[in-house]
């Protein structure tokens, strides 16, 4: 039964009250199509799919088991082939009642262009390792894929960044514990990683991906409210394009790294157009961002605000010159007590500065012992003394 149905797009969608489905004895023959399938069988318990189930010529397997949460059992599964697919996208979303370390062992596809929000919000086991036979070199969107995914390890050694370009979300939201990134490899169109691992609080790395891309402009959010840091890689992260930094570190407010740590931020900014809410409540103590090429930064808002640095920050590579922004750039960062700045940190052009030095702000002297007050940028320089009161230092 079935040899002629040849689209099966939103076949079971919205069948509230399924519990078991047996599809044994059903056929489908040149199927085109998948897409919402099962989309939103939220009672829907056990699946068996066709013994002569032929899934290789359909393309879109979008959202097939979406809002599926309480599946516990696809029989089959094996017989679903995703060889020619190229929409996978929300394929297994919220599917949460499987764990998908077999589903993940077994994936076979080499032409999807979309797989976006594949695995969000599902579960796995174990550490699980994306076999070779998954070809993600075709792949355009990877945006979420596995947002909210909850497991140990997800290692992704043999994916491939030939074609990407969206890369946002991939790992945001309390989700996977650990990943392991391929080793360098070149990402030619990738544009964003805004948000990669935004909120998970489970993952408490910051490990970037060791990629060359050339296209790459913006990963702001990118290791946002993670709350707590404990290691820290952003060796060969290739950033010599973004120009979009904008909360990058920011509300890592529990533990960013150990106290005695120094954390370098070793970062091409050359490009960067936007640094506002950079390290924002971030409980760091002694980071090092000094060799930042700041000379296209127009937004510097709340770059450090509420920042945790102890007892002093090194700008003295900073150029400010094209900075328009600079409203609570210091705010409330009350462990500082010497900011460290050059020639080359100038407030010529800037048009915003409220409270750039409010907040608690008992620590902070100029070299001269200047008291820095809260909203005025005119000490936004190195302190001359009661004839040129200033907030910062000038190193020897």
């Amino acid at each position: 039964m079935g040899e002629n149905i040849t689209n099966a797009e939103s076949m079971f969608e919205f069948c509230d009250y399924l519990v078991s489905l047996d599809l044994t004895n059903l056929s489908f023959a040149k199927n085109t199509s998948f897409k919402n399938f099962l989309k939103n069988d939220e009672s829907l318990e056990s699946l068996t799919l066709p013994n002569n189930l032929d899934s290789t010529t359909a393309i879109d397997f979008s959202s097939m088991f979406e809002n599926c949460t309480s599946l516990t059992t696809i029989n089959h599964i094996d017989k679903l082939h995703l060889d020619n697919a190229i929409n996978l996208s929300r394929m297994y979303f919220n599917v949460g009642n499987i764990y998908m370390d077999d589903i993940i062992s077994k994936l076979i596809a080499n032409k999807a262009t979309d797989i976006s929000y594949m695995f969000a919000s599902t579960y796995t086991k174990n550490p699980v390792v994306f076999p070779a036979t998954f070809n993600t070199s075709m792949a355009q969107n990877m945006k979420g894929m596995f947002e909210s995914h909850r497991g140990p390890l997800i290692n992704l050694s043999n994916f491939r960044f030939d074609n990407v370009e969206d890369m946002s979300d991939i790992f945001a939201k309390p989700g996977v514990s650990d990943i392991k990134w391929p080793s360098h490899q070149n990402a030619p169109k990738l544009i964003t990683l805004s948000g990669a691992f935004k909120g998970n609080t489970n993952f408490q790395k910051v490990k970037a991906p060791k990629i060359t891309a050339p296209r790459l402009k913006d990963t702001s959010f990118m290791f946002s409210s993670m709350n707590r840091v404990t290691e820290f890689d952003i060796d060969d992260f290739d950033t010599s394009s973004v120009e979009n930094m904008q909360h990058m570190f920011s509300n890592n407010r529990d533990y960013f790294m150990p106290r005695e740590a120094v954390v370098n931020f070793n970062l091409n900014t050359s490009h960067v157009k936007d640094l506002s809410y950079f390290l924002y409540h971030a409980r760091t103590w002694h980071p090092v961002v000094n060799t930042f090429d700041t000379r296209n930064v127009t937004n510097m808002a709340s770059t450090f605000e509420e920042v945790w640095a102890k007892p002093e920050l090194d700008l003295t590579g900073w150029d400010t010159s094209k900075v328009t922004n600079m409203s609570r750039m210091f705010y409330d960062s009350s462990y500082i007590e010497r900011i460290y700045v050059s020639d080359t940190f100038v407030t010529t052009n800037v048009t915003a500065s409220n409270e750039i030095f409010g907040g608690s702000f008992d620590n902070l002297r100029g070299q001269q012992g200047t008291s820095v007050p809260g909203h005025d940028i005119s000490y936004a320089h190195v302190d001359g003394g009661p004839s040129n009161p200033g907030a910062f230092w000038k190193k020897p």
